[in-house]
């Protein structure tokens, strides 16, 4: 998946083409392979190899998930740049997330990480959900920001 990321920002079509015919990527993997990619040509070919276009969702809702999250000793933050959402678990460094559905986002640059979903009530975002294999993990939100 480095590889395959590296090659794509570099907009280098034949090694993206030769990583594909060697690995097996999960839909999700590609669909964040191709929200990194610059050129059409690279695009057309990994949704040729199975890649879904990232959800279009409109600002206000991404917006919307912004706030902190919590369970145990659990906190991630999810924040809005006004074009993007990051999700920074504990410490750790924000990651780019890429929108797989209009609730459900994968870290852009990470393989195999897992997916969070926003869940409402009312029309109010009130948690969300970490899901890692077949792990799922309920967050409270706490604060909004």
């Amino acid at each position: 998946f480095v590889r395959l990321m590296q090659n794509i920002q570099e907009n280098n079509l034949e090694e993206v083409r030769k990583i594909l015919s060697q690995e097996t990527l999960k839909p999700e993997t590609l669909t964040s392979a191709v929200a990194a990619c610059n050129t059409t040509e690279i695009e057309d070919v990994l949704k040729s190899a199975g890649a879904i276009l990232p959800a279009k969702v409109e600002p206000g809702k991404l917006k919307s998930y912004a706030g902190r999250y919590s369970k145990d000793t659990l906190e991630v933050k999810i924040t809005f740049d006004g074009t993007s959402l990051f999700a920074a678990p504990g410490r750790q460094q924000p990651l780019r997330l890429v929108a797989l559905t209009e609730t459900t986002f994968t870290p852009m640059y990470l393989d195999d990480f897992g997916k969070i979903t926003f869940n409402t009530k009312a029309g109010t975002v009130t948690s969300c959900t970490l899901y890692e294999g077949s792990h799922a993990m309920h967050l409270e939100r706490i604060a909004t920001d």
